[in-house]
Order: structure tokens, then sequence, then C-alpha cells
């Protein structure tokens, strides 16, 4: 009964975030091209789905994600991850009422991608592109970084093996981030091109986008590029929902991610038995999202200067504890760069207790529309208003997960790296000869206004 009534709260939650941000940037609307927020929604789907499976199945079914949590405290965590979702839903629609915030490319995209002006957009993904395969490739030849993936299948190499020393490699975060955006920009201009049927220069970006994104070894990005792809090919056709289509394209869709992780799981874990790999989807991909989230609930606070973290450049200066790393290490006795992934009131109520965990909801909601905002008004500075509402909504979602931590949030660290990459993809611009000029203010239809002189 706990687990059906977690199962309704949360769906409750879900459709009050869709009817709270109905009008907004955040609205999701198949019909109008709006699909960009169902990244949103994913990330809700990866809270609420281990709450009910944890709260139904019992703390033992997952050895290998809970280690303290018990039985006796999963219906209250579970309660307090509804609480803050809901919170979060409601301050995202007080916030982008008041935000003014341009409403991103639905409609319009189409008749934007058939248009000379598309010349605008086709330039910035040339230059993230570009700039994305170019620093991978200086990545390889002078930090003594591998791709992952290709270096696995070609070498025979244990997948984990190759990541490890990725992990101890002189690259800069901050590189490997810039090559992450890149592999979006690219997968997103990728489904423009299959949207408006320029199917050659879009093999181009399909493969740029895929060693892009496999270049870490992990197995989300792969599968969260062919997602991106499939959504911005969803904004340029609008196709109408078909039930008969959706049971041909849903099941083959989970079928190929499903196989396909399994083939990487391989590359990682050779011996691994497919009852195995049964096991270990619903340890680490059902339950391991939110297994941060359980474990801090369910020990001592843990005690540390932890509100470094969310400092911009604070680790310039000084050398501060990270809790999510904190947290791994305390829980799995592991020291090498490892996090627990958790929903962003872990690391509030280990960076304030109490107080700042109820309060984490508000302050990520409101971080979230302005740094949208923000993004947006980057774009607009660094390139146009066109790519500005084509780009900005789905960049910050997919940079600004929920499960990411709450440091990110708060002071706006998450946006400022974003920023800087945008700034890198601008200073390069001229370089790569592909700068982009600015157009004519555009109307709400997506048009470009000319003036008369």
């Amino acid at each position: 009964m706990e687990a059906i009534a977690l199962a309704l709260l949360s769906v409750l939650v879900v459709s009050a975030l869709f009817f709270f941000t109905k009008g907004t940037f955040l609205e999701l609307s198949l019909s109008k091209g709006k699909i960009w927020p169902i990244f949103l929604y994913r990330e809700l789907a990866l809270v609420f789905i281990p709450i009910i499976l944890v709260q139904s199945l019992g703390v033992k079914t997952f050895p290998l994600a809970l280690f303290y949590a018990t039985d006796d405290k999963t219906l209250f965590i579970g309660l307090f991850v509804i609480y803050a979702i809901f919170t979060f839903s409601l301050s995202l629609a007080v916030f982008s009422r008041i935000i003014p915030i341009s409403k991103p490319l639905g409609l319009e995209a189409a008749n934007i991608a058939g248009s000379h002006q598309f010349t605008y957009t086709e330039r910035f993904a040339a230059i993230s592109t570009l700039t994305g395969l170019g620093l991978l490739l200086l990545s390889i030849a002078f930090y003594g970084y591998s791709h992952a993936l290709f270096t696995s299948i070609l070498n025979g190499e244990n997948l984990l093996l190759v990541r490890v020393a990725n992990k101890h490699s002189e690259l800069p975060s901050q590189i490997s981030q810039i090559i992450r955006f890149s592999s979006w920009i690219s997968a997103i201009h990728c489904g423009i091109l299959i949207g408006t049927n320029r199917k050659a220069k879009a093999i181009f970006y399909f493969f740029s986008s895929f060693i892009l994104s496999s270049a870490g070894g992990g197995k989300a990005p792969i599968f969260m590029g062919l997602i991106i792809i499939a959504s911005s090919i969803c904004i340029i056709k609008r196709p109408r929902i078909n039930l008969k289509l959706l049971s041909i394209y849903i099941p083959f869709g989970c079928a190929v991610i499903f196989f396909g992780a399994y083939y990487v799981v391989l590359l990682q874990s050779p011996s691994l038995n497919f009852h195995d790999y049964l096991f270990y989807l619903v340890n680490r991909i059902g339950v391991g999202q939110m297994s941060g989230t359980y474990e801090t609930y369910s020990i001592p606070r843990l005690s540390g200067d932890f509100y470094w973290h969310m400092i911009p450049f604070a680790n310039l200066f000084i050398d501060y504890p990270v809790y999510d790393k904190q947290l791994m290490s305390f829980i799995e006795n592991i020291f090498d760069n490892g996090v627990k992934n958790s929903l962003f009131i872990s690391e509030a109520f280990g960076i304030g207790g109490w107080t700042l965990a109820i309060l984490s909801p508000i302050i990520v909601g409101f971080s979230y529309v302005a740094g949208s905002f923000f993004l947006q008004k980057a774009l607009c500075l660094f390139f146009n208003e066109q790519v500005a509402r084509l780009y900005f909504l789905p960049l910050y979602i997919l940079s600004s997960s929920l499960t990411g931590g709450f440091s990110s949030f708060a002071l706006f660290k998450g946006l400022i790296l974003s920023i800087l990459i945008l700034g890198v993809y601008w200073i390069l611009s001229p370089l790569l000869r592909l700068t982009i000029g600015k157009q004519p203010p555009m109307s709400p239809n997506g048009s470009t206004k000319h003036t008369s002189g």
C-alpha cells in the first residue's frame, strides 16, 4: 500500500508540473513542437521510479546500490523526495511567470530550418561540433586521453580500465565539459537536418555526435544523443501520436537501448552474463540515480566545509571537500573520483542541514528559471536571437541535472561553466571562419522582421 501511495503521489506531482508550466517556456506540447521539456520529465522518472521500487521491493533487493539504507526509513525519504519535486515544480511555475524569458522555438523551427536564415544555426552547430572534435583530438595527442569506446573495441582493452586511465590523465575537466556540450549541439542539429531532408549533412553530425558522446565510455551519453536526435526531428516534423506506430517504435527503441547497453557493459565486464546484467540494470540504473539520497538520510550527517563547492572558482584558491565524493568514500570506501548520484536535497542537507534541505527546492526552482534566462541572453549576446531561442532550453536542461547535486544551482556555478563554454565557441568562431552575424529581430511566429532604411 505504501508503494502504491508513493506511485499515486508521483503521478500527481508529474501532472502538477505539466499543468503548472502551461503557457511558460517549459510547456510540453508535441503538437506545438515544444519537445525539449521532455528531458525534465525524464529526470523526474529517474527520481520517482527508484522510490517506488525501493518501497515495494525493500532495501535488500538492491545490494549494489544501497548499503546503509533501512526499510524503516524508506517511506519518510520517499515522501521527502515527493515534497522536494512538488515544491520545485511550484517554484518553476511562479518564477517562470516573473522572469521574462523568450519562449523556445516550437512550430517556428520548421520555418527557420527551411529558410535562408537557417545559415545562422548551421554555423553555430559547425562551430561547436568542430570545437568539440578538435579538443578531443588535442586531448588524445597531448593529454594522454583515449577515446574510451573505440580503444576498448579496437584494442580489446577493458572499458572500465580505459575509463580509469582517462580519469588519471592530465585532461582538464573543463575540456571534457566542452566535448559533452558539443555532442548535444551536434545531435540537435543532426535531427534538424534529418527533419528537413538534408541527410547528407546529417550523416556528418550523426557520427560527430556519436564520437563525442562515446569518448568518455559511458553508456548514458551515447543513448542520450540518439534521444536528442529523435526529439529534434519531432520539433521539425511534429508527428501526430499514432498508437499503432508507438506500439512498434517504442518497443523497438527500448530493445535497441537495452541490448546496446548490454554490449557496452560487456566491454567493461566481459564475464557478465545476461542475468547479472539485469541485476546490474535494476541496481545501478533503476535505483542508482537516487542511492545517495537514501544513504544521506540513513547515516549521521557528514562533517566538512562542503559549502565551498557552491562558490564559483573557489577551487582555484582552496582545496575543499565535495559532499558527493565524501559520501561515496564513506559508503563504498571508494576514494578515486567517485560520486554518489543524489537528488539535490542530499548535498543541500550535507551543506546546511535540514533548513537548507527544506528550502533547496525553492532555491533550485529559482536557479532553474534564472539560469535559463541568462543562458538565453548569453547565446543571444555571443551569437544571435535565432540561435538563442533554438538552443537555450535543451542546453540548459541537459546541463542542469536534478540528480547532479545542489552546488551547481545555488550560486549558478553550472550556469557560469555553460556560459564559459559558449564563450569558447565565440572566441574560436573567427579562427574557423564561421563567425555568426546578427540577424534582424524575430517576430513571434519565428519569421524575421526587416526594417526599411
